[in-house]
């Protein structure tokens, strides 16, 4: 396995433990609350690795989000 195919899987994993915790607490609060800065920062670092992983792979359409 090539090193960003394996970065990009731990985001893709990451983003789905994330997005369940998210979900569990919104169930928990029965409100939505605010964010979590840990979770907006992932995924802002996950954007920024984007624009290199994508454009490296000649993925185009994935890198200008259609």
């Amino acid at each position: 396995m090539q090193n960003p195919d394996m970065i990009n899987g731990l985001f893709e994993f990451t983003s789905g433990i994330l997005s369940w915790i998210n979900v569990r607490q919104l169930y928990k609060d029965k409100e939505v609350r605010g964010y979590n800065i840990k979770v907006f920062s992932f995924f802002v670092l996950w954007g920024y690795w984007n624009l290199y992983y994508y454009p490296n792979l000649h993925q185009w359409i994935s890198f200008f989000g259609v």
